[in-house]
């Protein structure tokens, strides 16, 4: 086993493999868009 699989995304970080490196890139990409989505749904309130 390894030490850091205990610990919530920290080992993989450091060590990741190719899946684990698709669901960082899978979720930066969700969270970039939500951004844009949020920026864009508080900025028709004002127009």
């Amino acid at each position: 086993t390894r030490v850091g699989d205990n610990q919530a995304g920290i080992g993989t970080s450091w060590y990741p493999s190719s899946s684990s490196y698709s669901n960082f890139l899978l979720l930066n990409c969700n969270l970039y868009l939500f951004t844009i989505i949020g920026s864009i749904t508080l900025s028709a309130h004002y127009f």
